[in-house]
């Protein structure tokens, strides 16, 4: 391996020794290099760090994203993340990073406290504050000098949501003028709240000028882990991308050794070496620091030398080799560094002399000898600040540490934290808990949770309020701890959440009525119904309110007594009792109104909507419930806008469904992750007719159910599974998804889980006349108010052959979209082929317009089944054709089926073969329209004389891998690479329309990475007819004819960084771009050219 090396360093100059000043400064470098046993240059991670660069840059064009750099511990995520900043300041952006901590009680949001708050101290307050404008309040809790915080957060949720949009206009405030890259590191130590507020700005990011990267051990990341639902979750949504830290290989091992000795490795060095350290280059790096230690390896007139390599005495572990080293610093040293562990990763020299105990020499001594044997940094953006070089190191010292000493330490860290103002209660609190103290810390527990709360950090208030509570002894003080709990955890989004909940609630309940406290019990047990509710306890849940309301209602109106009300109505609707629910709701209506009680009143005009659905009052429902859900987005309450967004959606007719993507977006801007809004989602796609998004949807939707423990929301997502897998012919799969058969279901639950059977019946998956007889509900039509899941089930009943009982349900029903729907698979199973052509052509276009693409295909079944028998086989022919290749398209197996054996029985030949080619590859040799881009590095001749040849080959290289990434991102070709010149080609297979830009944002994407290397493209780009194909079997895309040529000559026109872009391009670019319209004339060209010079 070269060492010329540095292959994605900030130099790569040769380290060899010459005679010349530039190789008396490198051996300089590497005699430091030596002592430290540190790699002075990144070796073997090219790669990644030019797919960081690239993620930089696109994110300083406004490309903004968020990468997650993954790799075991050691494999060296923090150089590159560091090497990434500093080259982000080298090209004026900012730079900011902080990291989690894996302490057991963190504070909230630490990484972006550390990294925003440093930025804070040292801005300008009056400018940032008014750049801010009302983001600078909502930010107050976390950044007081930014001043007070609201007085009334509302909505925990909704509050939540305003401060996360706080923290993200701040991150594009500090990366407007430049761009923003944001480290933040050991994700895998990350607190809820900070898991969140990632999870937020990686789906708002895209538009900001900011890269947030994140680093996180793989190794950490087990099932059950709480990051890794978000990993999958972003990588599969295309918010994150991850940069995977592999082991380095062999060669990469030897160049490490060839940098850090400024010596050519032997051959058997690097795979011996590789072998001992597995590719970690920390673990190297301090086998080396040993090795030389030890004088196994040692220097020579000859240069470097080194025993046998299997004499090296190579530690077992890392830690092994740490604590080795430890044992040769001096006692007050190793003193010095034991108390530092207990601090932490990061700790500051006074916190330090204080807990160590030792004087201030002593300290400044060991820290120098600390940071000389590799195991400490300072910090350069903080005075007197330390950190652990590796957190293995600290980890491994924490270890070593007996039990009394470690309970000694965190005892004097606890009290020199609460001598100094302003010390923050968590911290306090948990060193406190490491000494044995825990009488002492529950005060500081209970006042952090308190603070997590201010900050809507529900999830980290539940950990300190159950940290707290085995110290908490008065039964009322734990009453009251327990009820808190209870209500954090009946909103958290934790494995076991619900089932904790019910726990708390429930002994918090027993203790206040042991004490006498009557009143205070009602209302726990107003929060107990509602946790039990979801856990499908529903006799629980109406006793609970029936008791409460006994010792409320006496008391007068109040908002506990509106929401036991509330409760009520609820247990009447899923009843699909309209009146009952009707009834309850205007209590708690006049009960909401004349308690002030604001939240409850949402959640009647609610409940009030529902009644009257029941009541077959479908659009004096759909008022009441917008109605509802406005007044709770408006005021912040997310989760009773998402409930009132819910059940307007699923009563929505057919005539309606064309507001269902507006009305889907506004659940996606209240929480697009909230089970509810995915289960939305995924009815939305079922009533489209594209059954495999749907159950990909609902995946997610059970999955959000099933980690808080919310049975009913998980048996409502696995009837819709069911309903999808049927649909897609996975039968196996929708027989697991279906819910077992319970007769103690609400009827409103019955009546799902039967619509699923039915489903599973049509598709051959079960006994149809069983399904069919085991219908829950006499009449279908004013008993079942959901709209979707209704017209499926009726329409399921005439396949399976129960067409009595459905002319029966609609004997009364009108004639509006859905039931018309319905009455044309009655027509179509009587042979009623005049009433299928009267009205199938009407609801195809109703169907048609509001997207619903199953129905309207179900319609053209029957219509061409109409049309054949009439005699008209052609127009048979194209309906079946459009059914066939929309289904295909669709997924939706059933309904392939079902075209199949119609156009079987009318003997129809079908096309089935709709797959598109997913390479981006000519079909045939032919001409094709297509858009050329040519690039090709400026002043390259002049650069070489004055650069080294390595360096240069290195920026060429990292060219190279970029174009080649950009132009299959942008699904192009590269048709060469030649020297310092790229030729792309977009469209080879003729099957895009938007190939010009696409080849645009190439361009700009290559230029600003060419900038970045410090050279100057001129790219050119022209669009037109070519003949495009392999013209000999195995050979490269060729691209032939004038658009080729044109591309290359408007090239050789553009000057350093400027694009060239051809008149035909012009017209179809579909991004605004700022151009300069020109003449020119063009070598091989008889007239002037029309062309856009873009700068």
């Amino acid at each position: 391996m070269s060492r010329s090396s540095d292959r994605c360093s900030a130099s790569t100059a040769s380290f060899g020794l010459s005679e010349s000043p530039w190789a008396e400064a490198a051996s300089i470098r590497g005699i430091v290099a030596v002592v430290r046993a540190l790699c002075p240059v990144l070796v073997g991670r090219e790669s990644e760090l030019t797919e960081l660069e690239d993620a930089l840059l696109a994110a300083i064009r406004g490309e903004g994203r968020m990468v997650l750099l993954a790799g075991d511990a050691g494999m060296g995520k923090t150089r590159l993340a560091t090497e990434l900043g500093e080259r982000a300041r080298g090209i004026g952006a900012a730079y900011l990073s902080g990291g989690c901590s894996d302490a057991p009680l963190a504070l909230p949001y630490l990484p972006f406290l550390e990294a925003l708050g440093n930025y804070v101290a040292r801005a300008d307050l009056a400018s940032l504050r008014d750049r801010l404008g009302r983001s600078a309040a909502e930010l107050g809790n976390l950044f007081p000098r930014l001043g007070p915080a609201p007085s009334e957060a509302g909505d925990p949720s909704q509050a939540k949501l305003r401060f996360f949009e706080a923290i993200l206009h701040l991150l594009e405030v500090v990366g407007a003028e430049s761009g923003l890259l944001l480290v933040v590191e050991d994700l895998h130590g990350a607190d809820a709240s900070t898991r969140e507020l990632l999870d937020f700005l990686a789906r708002r990011l895209p538009g900001a000028r900011v890269l947030v990267l994140g680093t996180f051990r793989a190794e950490e990341i087990g099932r059950k882990h709480p990051l890794l639902p978000n990993i999958q979750g972003w990588r599969r949504s295309g918010l994150a991308q991850v940069v995977e830290l592999k082991p380095l290989d062999a060669g990469s091992v030897a160049g490490m050794v060839e940098a850090i000795f400024d010596d050519p490795a032997q051959a058997d060095t690097g795979t011996f070496l590789h072998e001992r350290c597995e590719g970690n280059p920390f673990v190297l790096e301090e086998l080396l620091k040993e090795a030389l230690d030890r004088g196994d390896i040692f220097q020579t007139e000859q240069g470097w030398g080194h025993k046998e390599l299997t004499d090296f005495r190579l530690p077992k572990t890392v830690r092994d080799t740490i604590l080795l080293r430890l044992e040769r610093l001096q006692e007050d040293q190793v003193r010095m560094l034991r108390a530092a562990a207990v601090l932490g990763d990061n700790f500051k020299d006074s916190a330090l002399l204080a807990v160590a105990g030792q004087d201030l020499p002593s300290i400044q001594e060991a820290l120098r000898a600390c940071v000389q044997e590799q195991l400490l940094h300072e910090q350069v953006d903080g005075i007197g600040m330390y950190r652990f070089r590796h957190s293995l190191t600290r980890e491994a010292v924490y270890e070593d540490l007996v039990s009394s000493e470690r309970q000694e330490y965190h005892s004097r860290a606890a009290d020199a934290l609460r001598s100094q103002p302003g010390s923050n209660a968590i911290q306090i609190a948990n060193h406190l808990f490491g000494a044995g103290r825990s009488e002492e810390a529950v005060p500081l527990c209970l006042t952090a949770a308190a603070q997590a709360q201010e900050t809507w950090a529900l999830l980290d208030a539940a950990d300190l309020y159950e940290k707290a509570l085995p110290f908490v002894r008065d039964p009322l003080a734990r009453a009251d701890v327990l009820e808190r709990l209870g209500r954090c955890l009946s909103h958290a989004d934790r494995p076991g959440a619900a089932s904790a909940a019910e726990r708390n609630l429930l002994e918090a309940v027993r203790l206040f009525e042991s004490a006498g406290e009557r009143v205070k019990a009602a209302r726990v047990r107003v929060a107990l119904a509602a946790a039990h509710y979801p856990r499908l306890r529903h006799a629980q849940a109406e006793h609970e309110l029936q008791l409460a309301v006994s010792v409320l209602e006496p008391l007068g109106p109040s908002a506990e007594l509106a929401d036991a009300y509330n409760q009520l109505s609820f247990f009447r609707v899923v009843e699909l009792d309209g009146p009952g629910c009707t009834e309850w709701a205007k209590k708690a209506l006049a009960a909401a109104e004349e308690a002030g009680a604001g939240l409850a009143q949402v959640r009647a005009q609610n409940l009030f909507g529902l009644g009257l659905a029941c009541e077959d009052r479908v659009e004096e429902a759909l008022e009441w419930l917008d109605r509802s859900a406005a007044m709770a987005a408006g005021r912040g309450w997310s989760w009773y806008a998402l409930a009132s967004m819910n059940n307007s959606l699923i009563l929505l007719p057919l005539e309606r469904w064309d507001e269902v993507p507006a009305r889907l977006d506004r659940m996606r801007a209240v929480d697009p992750d909230h089970f509810t809004t995915l289960n939305c989602e995924a009815w939305a796609w079922v009533g489209q007719g594209f059954p495999a998004r749907a159950a990909q949807v609902a995946e997610r939707a059970r999955q959000a159910s099933a980690s808080r423990e919310w049975a009913v929301s998980v048996f409502w997502t696995n009837c819709t599974l069911a309903l999808a897998y049927s649909a897609m012919g996975r039968l196996d799969d929708a027989r697991r998804a279906l819910p077992p058969a319970d007769p103690t279901l609400h009827k409103q639950d019955q009546l799902s889980l039967w619509g699923a059977e039915l489903q599973l019946a049509v598709a051959g998956g079960r006994p149809g006349a069983r399904v069919v007889a085991a219908r829950p509900v006499e009449d279908l039509v004013p008993g079942w108010a959901w709209a979707l899941e209704r017209v499926l089930a009726l329409q399921a009943l005439v396949d399976l052959g129960a067409v009595e009982q459905v002319e029966d349900d609609l004997r009364d029903a009108p004639d509006t979209g859905f039931f018309r729907a319905v009455r044309i698979d009655l027509a179509r199973t009587r042979a009623d082929h005049s009433e299928v052509l009267a009205k199938a052509p009407g609801l195809i276009q109703l169907a048609s317009r509001v997207g619903a693409r199953l129905f309207a295909d179900r319609a053209r079944l029957a219509l061409a089944e109409a049309s054949a028998t009439s005699g008209h086989r052609g127009a048979a022919a194209a309906l079946l054709q459009e059914v066939m290749t929309s289904a295909l398209e669709r997924e939706h197996w059933w309904q392939q089926e079902q075209t199949r054996r119609l156009a079987e029985g009318l003997g129809i030949h079908l096309v089935e073969d709709v797959t598109p080619a997913r390479e981006e590859e000519p079909q045939a040799t032919g001409e094709r329209f297509v858009t050329v881009l040519f690039a090709d590095v400026r002043g390259y001749s002049a650069m070489t004389r004055r650069v080294a040849p390595a360096v240069m080959a290195d920026k060429i290289a990292s060219l190279q891998r970029s174009a080649a990434r950009e132009v299959a991102r942008h699904h192009g070709t590269v048709d060469k690479f030649a020297g310092d010149a790229v030729m792309a080609t977009f469209n080879v297979r003729g099957a895009t329309v938007d190939h010009a830009s696409h080849a645009l944002r190439t361009a700009i994407a290559i230029r600003d990475r060419a900038r970045y290397l410090g050279l100057a493209l001129g790219i050119g780009i022209a669009t037109g007819p070519a003949i495009v194909g392999r013209l000999s079997p195995g050979a490269n895309v060729s691209v032939l004819g004038e658009t080729t040529n044109l591309a290359s000559r408007l090239q050789t026109q553009a000057g350093p960084n400027e694009i060239m872009v051809s008149d035909e391009s012009w017209k179809r670019l579909r991004d605004r771009v700022d151009g300069k319209a020109e003449m020119l004339e063009l070598k091989g060209f008889d007239h002037p050219i029309a062309a856009y010079r873009v700068s």
